[in-house]
This record gives structure tokens, C-alpha cells and sequence, in this order.
């Protein structure tokens, strides 16, 4: 499941309490309907996977009278004629919540929160100027996280262990879970492996030329001086591609 079109709990949460009927799923895609009083106190509450969890669809809400939600949460309303505003094009402020305006349920507009959450992720004037400076926005998993035994960052690219390359999405105990076509996975933090950059192949090739004439008990001397042959200025090494893994 693409999980980049869904709204994590812990946002959703910020805005309104979740009801009977609310639909979750996990990284997984597995959906879970909020059924039971236990279900809803552990979702109300912190969770402890909220990392985990996104909201699929929400339940109407019945109207108590009361603005429930703040001014500009954008609402979808259904009315004692039939009528229904399911447009997203309304915002709670714009309402009559009194018991006698008709109004007799409610609930969030589910593409507008996402907007909101996406916007709190990264506000578009931010996102405009990364792009005009070429900041690069998305996070890159490097050999030296890899190495000091940290996760790949959520949004940043991995191998897992079947040589695949597969998206970071959430964190959850301790493992990664990763999208790979379109697909959600458990990657065990020891099995992550960055993505081979251009200058690590070309590293590796020129270490396994020089193993295989000065051999490996000479490996540290060996990785110097590769390094020493790519700083040189006095020529250039390049790589052909492609190139065997």
C-alpha cells in the first residue's frame, strides 16, 4: 500500500479523536476498523507504533451542537434532507452547529488533511527554494550510517537483503519497513545496505585489480592506495558503465 497517500494516526489524532468505524491499516496494508472500546482507547492514546499506523477512511461523527474541530479543519457534512457536502470546499468556521441548523453528522475531509499534513511536512516556499539551490530533498542513506548501525532514514533509499532496492517508509522496533513496487516489507536493520554510489564501484574496481596482483593479506595497504591513485592529479580514473556488481 502506498502509504504516501494516507495520513498517519498521530496527525490525524492532533485534529480530532478517532471513532467507532474509523478505518486504520499498518505499513503493511492490513486495515483494522475500530470496533471495540479497547481499539479506540489505544488509538486515542500514544501509541506505541504510531509510526505505523495511517487513517484510510474516517466514520461520521455525529453533530453535538458543537463546533468540534478548529476553524479551518475542512469538513464534509450530511444534512435531516439527504443532502450531503462531501466537496471539501468547506471549512467547520463556515457551519451552524446548533442542533436545530439540520446538520446531523460530520467528518474530516480526508484529501484536505492529507494536504495539511503533507504542507506540515515540508511548507511549499521551503520546498521551492531546496529545489531553486539544489539542495537535495530527499534523504540519503550513506556506508556511514550504514556503518555506526543506523536505520535508513524514512523517505531515503535501501538494498535489502535479496539485492532490491526498496523505499524507507517507517521505523518499527528496530526494523525497517520498505515499500518495493508498490509492495510493503520488514527489512531487519542488520540486513539494510546503502545504495552503491558511482564512486564506490569505481573504489571497488580499482581494489580488485590491485588484490589480484598484490593480494588480500595487504588490504588496509591496499585501500590507501587506491585512494591515493583516485586523489592523484596527475590522471583521472573513470568508470565504464555498466559494470558488474
Amino acid at each position: 500500500m502506498n502509504t504516501d497517500k494516507l495520513i498517519p494516526a498521530s496527525f490525524a489524532r492532533k485534529i480530532t479523536p478517532f471513532v467507532m468505524k474509523d478505518v486504520m491499516c499498518d505499513a503493511h496494508g492490513r486495515e483494522y476498523t475500530i470496533k471495540s472500546q479497547s481499539q479506540l482507547d489505544d488509538f486515542n492514546g500514544k501509541h506505541k507504533s504510531d509510526g505505523y499506523f495511517f487513517v484510510v477512511s474516517f466514520a461520521d461523527r455525529p453533530n453535538t451542537g458543537k463546533q468540534p474541530v478548529g476553524d479551518d479543519v475542512v469538513v464534509d457534512t450530511s444534512w435531516n434532507d439527504g443532502l450531503a457536502n462531501n466537496e471539501g470546499d468547506s471549512k467547520a468556521s463556515e457551519y451552524t452547529w446548533v442542533s436545530r441548523s439540520g446538520l446531523v453528522s460530520w467528518k474530516p475531509n480526508h484529501a484536505a488533511m492529507l494536504a495539511q499534513y503533507l504542507d506540515s511536512k515540508c511548507p511549499a516556499d521551503d520546498f521551492m527554494e531546496a529545489v531553486e539551490v539544489g539542495v537535495e530533498v530527499k534523504p540519503i542513506y550513506t556506508q556511514a550510517m550504514c556503518d555506526a548501525g543506523e536505520l535508513p532514514p524514512v523517505g531515503s533509499d535501501f538494498i535489502d537483503e535479496d539485492g532490491d532496492v526498496n523505499l524507507s517508509v517507517a521505523h518499527y522496533k528496530g526494523d525497517v519497513i520498505g515499500m518495493c513496487a508498490d509492495s510493503p516489507f520488514t527489512t531487519l536493520a542488520k540486513d539494510c545496505k546503502p545504495i552503491r554510489t558511482n564512486a564506490d564501484k569505481l573504489r571497488d574496481a580499482i581494489l580488485v585489480i590491485i588484490d589480484k596482483h598484490v593480494g588480500f593479506s595487504l588490504l588496509e595497504a591496499n585501500s590507501d592506495l587506491s585512494a591515493e591513485l583516485l586523489a592523484s592529479d596527475k590522471f583521472t580514473i573513470t568508470l565504464n558503465e555498466p559494470t558488474s556488481e
